[in-house]
């Protein structure tokens, strides 16, 4: 049910209508009896009590002085109308929301009553057996602003409260919140985000009973009107997608989860421990990635800064987007793999992990690969902090160990803002959060105990600088085979043809070091470089 007005000759009043749902079309049926829809006052925001015995809705003299009625609910007829005890003596009280909270009804409505944090304020009361109603109570500082926040709704399948708030951080306008929490005890608020929220007025947002519709009322663009494009607010219905049941992929080992690797973790600018030129850091990443997760709000609305309305929805959802579907999944993924990679421990396989760091082209090269370096460390510390430090002893005794290849900015895509006036870009854009990232690549499950051969690099990054396009650029790269039998290289995979190498040893000796050479040619190179030389061999690393 809800409400409408009817315009002639700049008088109306408000009303409320039934519609019902057929063949997936809204048929508006006939308004309200005259008993709800008397002649001389607004009536409006009405719902029905949980048992579906009362009917409560709002009754106006004017838009500044409204109180909550209730009806009683007989057969088709709604009868006995009174006004509730929740009223104030004066102001406004208006919106009621009924729904169960711990095997109680609780009514919530707005109120700009004396006693709330400024104008507006969502309120709740509630219903006693005998019918009366408790004391009124705030819902709290959190909820409440200094502006208004008005049409509550209460969803106790997820326990959020909804509500439209004009002072929490949104697109424009009223916007619709929700937050978790208990009675006189909700959270700070969430912004529900586009397409919901838009820049103009969203509110009156309820959820369907089966949780995959919900409803709300707004003059956005596209909304029929009287006198301008968005004078007038209409109803919209929002669907969300049913969850399929899908064949779960079955993952026993660690080999297994080794074909869908890399797991992905991403760091917001400069973390852990900004400003810094340490290569390590007490920080676990799950406290770098909750303080990410807080900056989400900050990055939408820097990224969305300055575009047009069409294009500042688009920037809000890709925002949303890679934080959910990379920096969230990682997480999950990083949950995954730390108990197979346990299962495996536990075995006795002897196991090697190999992880790289990434970051943004903001700070200088040398920098960056410091800054990777923490990176890498924050997701050692999680692995040695995790339930109650149960990798340490893998990890000192070496049955755990690590190949760590920080490397800063080289990767970064070429199209990544390095401009430290251009925050919206270098900091803030999915392209710059996308390179600011660690992957664990992959993991070896040779057993040491066997016959094996190991290939380590003194080091597996050059960084060349600025160079000129006459330049042929030098490289050597000296490797030692660490195992117990001849290391083999079976073959070189270059990512350019500008690379030239040459190796003189194709098989190494146990303890014994050779050397890779070769040079680039930078002639048909432009801009930022990363090149890449692979080497398949018999050892391990794969």
């Amino acid at each position: 049910m809800g409400g409408d007005q009817q315009v002639k000759d700049e008088v109306y009043k408000v009303k409320v209508y039934t519609a019902n749902e057929k063949d997936s079309a809204w048929k508006k049926e006939d308004e309200l009896a005259r008993s709800i829809n008397n002649l001389t006052q607004h009536n409006a925001n009405s719902c029905f009590s949980p048992d579906g015995k009362r009917f409560y809705f709002t009754r106006c003299e004017t838009f500044n002085n409204c109180r909550i009625m209730q009806a009683e609910v007989n057969g088709t007829k709604l009868t006995n109308i009174k006004a509730l005890s929740v009223n104030a003596t004066s102001g406004t009280t208006t919106q009621p929301m009924a729904t169960v909270i711990d095997g109680k009804e609780v009514l919530f409505f707005a109120s700009d009553r004396n006693g709330g944090y400024g104008k507006m304020d969502i309120w709740y009361s509630e219903r006693k057996s005998n019918g009366k109603f408790s004391k009124v109570k705030n819902a709290g500082k959190l909820v409440n602003s200094i502006d208004n926040e008005i049409t509550p709704f209460f969803n106790p399948k997820d326990g959020y409260l909804y509500f439209s708030s004009e002072w929490h951080y949104g697109l424009g306008g009223f916007d619709i919140f929700k937050a978790k929490g208990a009675l006189g005890r909700f959270s700070k608020p969430e912004n529900l985000q586009p397409p919901i929220n838009t820049q103009w007025n969203d509110f009156y947002y309820t959820l369907d009973t089966n949780a995959y519709r919900g409803y709300l009322a707004s003059n956005r663009k596209g909304s029929m009107y009287y006198k301008s494009p968005t004078c007038c607010n209409d109803i919209y219905q929002v669907d969300f997608p049913k969850p399929v049941d899908v064949e779960e992929i079955e993952i026993l080992t660690l080999e297994d989860l080794n074909k869908y690797l890399p797991v992905t973790l991403y760091f917001h600018n400069d973390c852990p421990n900004p400003r810094t030129r340490d290569t390590t850091t007490k920080l676990n990443y799950l406290t770098t990635y909750h303080d990410y997760m807080k900056l989400v709000p900050d990055y939408q609305k820097e990224y969305s800064k300055g575009l047009t309305e069409e294009k500042a929805v688009e920037a809000v959802l890709d925002i949303d987007d890679f934080f959910t579907n990379r920096v969230e999944k990682g997480v999950k993924d990083l949950d995954l793999f730390t108990k197979l990679l346990l299962l495996e421990l536990e075995k006795g396989t002897n196991i090697e992990m190999k992880v790289r760091g990434f970051a943004s082209p903001l700070a200088k090269t040398d920098y960056n690969v410091k800054l990777t370096g923490r990176r890498i460390s924050s997701l050692m510390n999680y692995l040695n902090e995790f339930d109650n430090e149960i990798f340490k002893p893998y990890i000192a005794s070496g049955q755990l160990s690590f190949i760590k290849i920080p490397f800063g900015e080289y990767t970064a895509d070429k199209f990544t803002s390095d401009n430290v006036n251009d925050q919206k870009n270098s900091v803030y854009s999915r392209a710059a959060a996308r390179e600011r990232k660690i992957e664990i690549v992959s993991v070896n499950l040779a057993d040491k105990s066997e016959d094996y051969a190991e290939i380590n690099f003194a080091k597996e990054i050059i960084d060349f600088g600025k160079v000129k396009p006459s330049d042929t650029l030098q490289f050597s790269f000296e490797y030692e085979n660490t195992g117990n039998i001849d290391l083999s290289i079976d073959s070189v995979e270059k990512s350019c043809n500008c690379i030239n190498v040459s190796y003189k040893d194709a098989v190494v000796k146990p303890n014994s070091k050779a050397k890779m050479e070769g040079f680039i040619t930078v002639s048909t190179l432009k801009g930022l470089q990363h090149q890449t030389i692979l080497l398949y061999t018999n050892g391990i690393p794969d």
